[in-house]
């Protein structure tokens, strides 16, 4: 088993070494000729671009090599990876050494392989991503010396790898060949430069004195054509930055600002917004197209060359059309520009033929076509510029002669009609003087007119001062007379309280305070308005302060016959001022009472259940006759009533529900309402849960034990009270407003036991509760 497949490895191997490498053997016969190579090599292409140089010895490699079948070996435009294999023979016993060139300046890496007597392979590598310093051979293209002996077939191998327009041009020659096609080669090349130079010297030059911006682009133009052509050649590697190999892979770039400033400069120099709008609009979409490839060209490399290759053909065809447009449209000067594009674009086809091997390499002229085009263009353009100032020159002469002709036809006309005018002006004159005089009339009316404007508005600014003062001194008045009624509203709370067998003085006390609520809530709305207000945040059960607030507005349900329904969970407590959330409990119960009808229910709600939670709930829901949706929006406004009949007739002040949005605000909490019409509302409100044990606040609150008011006050607030308890330990209870006033000239903000002890205070003062207030003036 093992002698067949030994039989079939060798049928394999030879058969292939018959049919697939028919290689023919380039023969050196004359010292002074160089041969072309490229017809007698195989290749293999690597598309993984991972075959190593010792997988390629192998004979299943081997048989993969085919032979090249152009003039030159062409690819495209691509990134791959390609394999020579040539043989070269020595028929000549001349003394000389031979080279190897390759002429595709752009490649990136080329490696060179020669079989050393010894069996093993010598290895020369270069390219354009190496360093120009590092090739043994200083020149342009790649170099590599051959090793040949006479009457001695070898066989070399040369790996190509490289991105863009692809194409494998090989050479062999003695160095004195190579040096005299060298020397022509240089010679061109130095000429192509220096008229390319000149160009760009000259057209500079000629920009600073006339200052048309179609000399700059022209300028760029032929200056990124010459990089471009430096470049393919070699040159800008050997000459410009030999160091700096990055700048080979943004040769897009350059290619794209090239075709930019063709683009410009053709819509500045045949003035196709005037005479060809509409191609006009074409070559900006092309220029578009070129912008957008230089941001491509950072990022996927090929992509940004087929866009430069369909692109620059658009702009080629696109140049040829708008020039023969304008050429139509009678603008001369686009005749030497459609000339200088036609040759170009003529050497741009041959230089592709030349590339794809259908021209034959031979003649300076096929193998620097592009070159020489673009010299010519060059030339020709620089030709159609002087052409243009002749024509504008030409224009402006002719233009001169018809203004001078036309001035001369005015002169005569302005000799006649300055006569006429000179009769008209004296005409005038009389009806300008009397016109004058008509004016001055007018005039001293105006300044009449005007003193009495300026002394109405005076008049106006001085009333408007006292409009101002009196609207102040409404507000203070206003605010003095509330703030004064908390006296005596005191008064009858307190002599009112504990009447609990009187019916007519129950309803006295808790008519005094619901006018002490309405009272205090206009002077807190003002507080809140106009200040911080200092809130003693303390832990409440949340069933405790509904049952107090119930107890004092029992007596308003009672009247109206409304059942109070309490739906409070009993373990939930809430960390608020007690003094103002009460207030807002009272509000909203005593909004209820006077909408719900006689015999009417309200429930009270409350949706937390556990202490975990960070606000609670507690919603209102009366069956008054509800609030239309277009009023909603502005109940919370200050006196924001709503036209909703009343079921009690009662008016109001209008800041109840702007003291509770206020005072939950200042929980952080929310407030809102659902309503409709006719069919009650539901007012709720969230605030911060607090932890389940009563505070020293809500003992007081619920006891008025004064052994429960303790605070722990530092020496400097015990320093800060003793200066203040000889001002207001004279003053009786009921003296509400001046205690409050020296309270208020205090600022204890950064004294957190102070403001607790000045909030308890108030308090004592709002229940009349004269023990406890003269415990804690004690207790201080």
């Amino acid at each position: 088993m093992g002698y067949y497949k030994l039989l079939i490895t060798l049928f394999i191997w030879f058969g292939g070494t018959i049919f697939c490498h028919a290689q023919q053997t380039l023969s050196i016969q004359d010292i002074g000729e160089i041969y072309n190579l490229s017809t007698h090599i195989t290749y293999l292409q690597d598309r993984t671009q991972k075959l190593t140089f010792k997988q390629i010895l192998n004979p299943c490699y081997q048989q993969q090599f085919k032979a090249n079948t152009q003039t030159v070996l062409h690819l495209g435009t691509t990134n791959t990876s390609v394999w020579v294999k040539m043989k070269v023979k020595l028929q000549t016993r001349e003394n000389a050494s031979y080279f190897l060139e390759l002429t595709n300046a752009m490649m990136d890496v080329a490696i060179f392989y020669q079989k050393l007597p010894d069996g093993s392979y010598k290895k020369v590598q270069t390219g354009d991503h190496f360093d120009y310093n590092t090739r043994l051979i200083k020149n342009n293209n790649y170099l590599f010396k051959l090793a040949l002996q006479p009457e001695e077939t070898q066989t070399f191998y040369l790996h190509c790898q490289g991105k863009g327009v692809f194409f494998i041009d090989l050479r062999v020659g003695s160095s004195q060949a190579l040096m005299e096609t060298k020397h022509q080669e240089d010679l061109f090349m130095g000429v192509y430069v220096g008229i390319m130079l000149l160009a760009i010297i000259y057209n500079l030059f000629i920009y600073l004195f006339v200052r048309e911006l179609a000399y700059i682009y022209y300028v760029t133009y032929i200056a990124t054509v010459l990089l471009a052509s430096i470049y393919g050649k070699g040159l800008a590697l050997e000459f410009l930055w030999p160091n700096q190999v990055w700048l080979n892979d943004y040769s897009p770039t350059l290619i794209t600002v090239n075709f930019l400033s063709a683009c410009l400069f053709t819509n500045r120099f045949l003035s196709a917004k005037k005479y060809a709008p509409n191609w006009r609009k074409a070559n900006f979409v092309v220029m578009g197209i070129f912008s957008c490839n230089l941001i491509i060209n950072h990022t996927n490399y090929l992509l940004s060359l087929y866009v430069l290759q369909i692109g620059g053909s658009i702009t080629g065809v696109l140049a040829i059309c708008m020039a023969t447009a304008v050429l139509r449209n009678g603008y001369q000067p686009a005749r030497f520009y459609l000339l200088a594009w036609s040759v170009l674009i003529l050497f741009f086809i041959v230089t592709a033929f030349k590339n794809m091997g259908i021209i034959p390499l031979k003649g300076s002229i096929i193998n620097f076509a592009l070159e020489f085009g673009s010299a010519i263009e060059a030339l020709l353009l620089s030709v159609a510029l002087a052409d243009k100032l002749n024509y504008y020159r030409k224009a402006k002469q002719k233009a001169t002669q018809l203004m001078l002709m036309a001035q001369q036809r005015n002169q005569k006309i302005l000799e006649n009609q300055n006569r006429l005018l000179e009769q008209k002006v004296k005409e005038r004159t009389t009806e300008i003087i009397d016109q004058n005089h008509q004016l001055e009339l007018q005039k001293e009316e105006i300044i009449l007119q005007k003193e009495e404007i300026s002394q109405q508005a005076e008049n106006l600014k001085s009333a408007n001062d006292q409009l101002i003062s009196l609207s102040e001194f409404k507000e203070l008045m206003t605010g003095m007379i509330v703030h004064d009624l908390k006296n005596p509203l005191n008064s009858i709370i307190g002599l009112s309280n504990g009447a609990s067998h009187n019916q007519q003085l129950q309803f006295i006390h808790q008519s005094g305070r619901q006018m002490l609520h309405m009272v205090m809530n206009i002077l807190d709305v003002q507080k809140f308005e106009e200040t911080e207000v200092p809130m003693a945040i303390e832990n409440h059960g949340l069933l405790e302060m509904i049952q107090d607030v119930i107890n004092q507005i029992q007596l308003l349900a009672d009247e109206k016959s409304i059942h109070l329904e309490l739906n409070v969970a009993p373990d939930m407590f809430l960390k608020v001022d007690y003094d103002l959330i009460s207030r807002v409990f009272i509000n909203l119960l005593s909004n209820a009472i006077k909408y719900t009808p006689s015999g009417g229910k309200i429930v009270i709600n409350s949706e937390a259940t556990s202490t975990q939670q960070e606000f609670g709930k507690i919603s209102i829901r009366d069956e008054g006759p509800g609030i239309a949706s277009d009023q909603i929006a502005h109940i919370f406004s200050k006196f924001g009533q709503t036209n909703a009949r009343k079921s009690g007739g009662v008016r109001s002040t209008g800041l109840g529900l702007t003291f509770c949005k206020m005072a939950v605000e200042a929980h952080q909490g929310t407030i809102g309402v659902d309503s409709a019409l006719d069919q009650g509302s539901t007012f709720w409100l969230t605030l911060p849960i607090g932890q389940g044990v009563a505070t020293t606040q809500e003992t007081t609150n619920q006891t008025n034990s004064p052994q429960k008011d303790l605070f722990d006050f530092s020496s400097e607030e015990s320093n800060l009270l003793k200066q203040i308890i000889p001002k207001i330990e004279h003053y009786e209870i009921y003296e509400l407003s001046a205690i409050k006033t020296v309270l208020d000239q205090q600022s204890w903000d950064t004294y957190p036991n102070l403001v607790a002890w000045r909030q308890t205070l108030e308090n004592a003062l709002y229940d009349w509760n004269e023990e406890r207030f003269k415990h804690l003036v004690e207790l201080a």
